[in-house]
C-alpha cells in the first residue's frame, strides 16, 4: 500500500473560526445545499440558509464570515468524503488493480451521496476567492494521488500497459464526476452500480496486459442485466 492512502480528511477550518460540531454542520451544509440548488448560489441568502436550517443567522455566523465561506464548506465535505472513503475501501485489497477498482467504486458512491454538491462545484467553484480555490485543488490532488499510485504500481508490476498514470487517474475522477453530471439521463437506463461496472470494465479493458487479463475476469465482465432491464422498462413504458 502506498504512503497516499494514509491520508486523512482535514476538518480544519482556513479562517481559525469554530469549527462546527457534526450534527450543527450537517444542518448548515444540508440547508445550504438545498437553496443553492433551488434558488441558484447568487440568489441564495445568509438569512435564507438560517432559516431552512432552522437555527439564527448569528450561530451560522460563528462557523462562516460570509455565504462563500459556506459555499466553500459545502465543495470541501465532498473532496473530504472522497478522502475517508476512498482510501478505505482500497485497505482490504492487497493487489493494484483491485485497489484501484475499490477507490473508484468509492470515489463514484460518494458522487451518487451528493450529486447536487458534484454540480453546484461545477457551476460555482470560479466564485470562491484564490485561497478557497487552491485549497479545493490541495485536497482534490490528496485524492487524485491514491488512484494515481495505484496505477503506477500496476504498470510497474506489469499488469497495465504503459500509460499516463495522472491523466488515467483524472479520467477515473471524471467519470466519476459524469454520474452527477448527467445523472438526468443516465439514470434513465443506468444504476449506479451498473454505471460503476460499465466504466470499470471499459477503463480497465485498455488499461490491462491482454496476458493479465483472466485474472480480472471480476472487473472486465460486469453484468448488464440492470441497465437492460431499465431499457425494457422504458420501452413499455413502465418509467
Amino acid at each position: 500500500m502506498t504512503a497516499h492512502v494514509a491520508a486523512k480528511a482535514s476538518n480544519t477550518r482556513p479562517n481559525g473560526r469554530t469549527q462546527p460540531g457534526p450534527e450543527r454542520l450537517t444542518q448548515i451544509l444540508s440547508a445550504a445545499r438545498s437553496l443553492f440548488e433551488r434558488h441558484g448560489y447568487h440568489s441564495t441568502t445568509m438569512q435564507g440558509i438560517a432559516t431552512q436550517a432552522g437555527m439564527s443567522v448569528g450561530l451560522i455566523y460563528q462557523y462562516a464570515a460570509n455565504k462563500q465561506e459556506v459555499l466553500l464548506l459545502v465543495i470541501t465535505e465532498i473532496l473530504e468524503g472522497y478522502a475517508r472513503e476512498v482510501p478505505a475501501a482500497m485497505a482490504p485489497h492487497k493487489d493494484p488493480v483491485n485497489r484501484l477498482a475499490a477507490g473508484f467504486r468509492a470515489y463514484c458512491r460518494v458522487v451518487g451521496q451528493r450529486r447536487d454538491a458534484v454540480v453546484l462545484a461545477y457551476r460555482e467553484t470560479r466564485t470562491l476567492n484564490r485561497p478557497g480555490r487552491e485549497r479545493l485543488k490541495r485536497l482534490e490532488s490528496a485524492t487524485t494521488a491514491l488512484l494515481t499510485d495505484e496505477v503506477r504500481e500496476a504498470i510497474d508490476n506489469e499488469i497495465f500497459m504503459p500509460v499516463d498514470s495522472e491523466l488515467v487517474a483524472y479520467d477515473l475522477m471524471m467519470l466519476a464526476h459524469g454520474w452527477a453530471l448527467k445523472h438526468w439521463y443516465l439514470a434513465v437506463t443506468q444504476s449506479l452500480d451498473s454505471y460503476i461496472a460499465f466504466q470499470t470494465s471499459l477503463v480497465f479493458r485498455s488499461l490491462i496486459r491482454p496476458e493479465k487479463r483472466a485474472g480480472y475476469a471480476h472487473l472486465l465482465e460486469p453484468s448488464n442485466a440492470t441497465a437492460i432491464s431499465h431499457r425494457r422498462a422504458r420501452a413499455d413504458g413502465h418509467d
